[in-house]
């Protein structure tokens, strides 16, 4: 699949740098490299299980829940001492965006903004400017998404106005629509 080619090196990229280079306190490491092995490991073996099962849609929901609940308890234990660990929870929503509806990728965004600002308003000390940067991220997370969503799923345009030219009383050509034209409307 074409997220686990890209985000899995992410991940552990992010993920061993955080633990390495930030020195986690206590078992917050030891976890977050667990919980990176499991993850991946996981999402090595979905495509084959996704193909053997007949509950698909259960198990892609599986999954996210599974991907979304790892990446927040290791950005949970990096967060405060590796910032950049906090793009591992814009891996779900753009994985929704390529995968999913809009709605669904909207909601997975918010749903993951909402945690970025929990985490925040538990782990820090509610600075103004701190505050400006997590803002920063949900923006990230909430737009970035919904522009993944649109680009793999276009919202078709509206449909050319048909004309035709016909003569006026004066011999001038005068061109008339033959339709309406559509409008659509993106939700």
């Amino acid at each position: 699949m074409v997220v686990n080619r890209y985000a899995m090196p992410f991940a552990v990229l992010t993920v061993c740098l955080g633990v390495a280079l930030g020195s986690p306190v206590g078992i917050a490491g030891r976890v977050s490299i667990g919980l990176l092995i499991f993850s991946a490991l996981f999402n090595l073996l979905s495509p084959s299980i996704l193909h053997s099962t007949t509950h698909q849609s259960a198990f892609v929901n599986l999954r996210m829940a599974v991907n979304l609940g790892c990446n927040c308890t290791i950005v949970w234990l990096l967060g405060a001492v590796w910032t950049p660990c906090w793009l591992l929870l814009a891996l779900t929503p753009l994985a929704t965006a390529i995968y999913g509806s809009r709605t669904r990728t909207l909601a997975m965004a918010c749903g993951v903004s909402a945690f970025v600002l929990f985490r925040y308003l538990m782990q820090s000390t509610l600075s103004p400017l701190d505050l400006g940067e997590q803002l920063t991220y949900c923006a990230f997370v909430v737009l970035g998404s919904l522009m993944i969503n649109e680009v793999v799923n276009p919202v078709p345009a509206a449909a050319p106005v048909k004309t035709a030219v016909t003569p006026d009383e004066n011999g001038k050509t005068n061109p008339k629509r033959l339709s309406e034209p559509r409008h659509v409307w993106v939700v």
